[in-house]
């Protein structure tokens, strides 16, 4: 009888140690399973990333006359030169047309940027804020590229105070 209740023992022991290395095993396989389905869903979503980029590239390539075009505008807008006593009088003559008074015009220091040079302005002006847009919309259906990068308006009515930061580009050195 005691050698039944060893062996009945014996074979518990093995039962339970056999279910704790099962266990183990089981809990360790389902750490790495999701480990690998983070993996998984990290790398989905990058695939995805990359397709919407594809999509925008092959966008891109599509509309690429289209773009050569604008791009043709663009470089006739930019002059060799900077230009300035050129720039003044159209300045002058956009602001009267505009109805606005041109207090003074500042020009900064040149830099140079790949392909073009940046000649940064300042202009002050007065007015009204209906005329200031239309002197902006002068300024942006120009002939001449601009980009405006300030507008501070100061006053009240028709008597505003106007400063401009803008800057014209051209394709000399400075």
């Amino acid at each position: 009888m005691k050698k039944k209740n060893s062996l009945q023992l014996l074979l518990i022991v093995a039962f339970v140690l056999v279910s704790a290395v099962f266990g183990y095993l089981i809990v360790k396989e389902g750490l790495l399973i999701r480990k690998q389905s983070a993996e998984i869903y990290h790398i989905e979503a990058m695939i995805a990333e990359q397709q919407v980029l594809l999509q925008k590239l092959q966008d891109a390539q599509a509309r690429t006359s289209e773009y050569e075009a604008h791009l043709s505008e663009l470089q006739k807008m930019i002059p060799q030169d900077p230009d300035q006593n050129q720039f003044l009088v159209w300045v002058h003559q956009a602001s009267s047309d505009a109805s606005l008074k041109l207090a003074d015009v500042s020009f900064e220091t040149h830099t140079k940027e790949e392909g073009y040079s940046v000649m940064p302005v300042k202009l002050f002006l007065q007015g009204n804020y209906n005329n200031t847009l239309q002197f902006l919309s002068s300024l942006m259906y120009g002939e001449r590229l601009v980009r405006v990068d300030d507008v501070d308006l100061s006053g009240m009515g028709d008597n505003l105070s106007i400063e401009m930061k803008i800057n014209l580009f051209y394709k000399g050195n400075p």
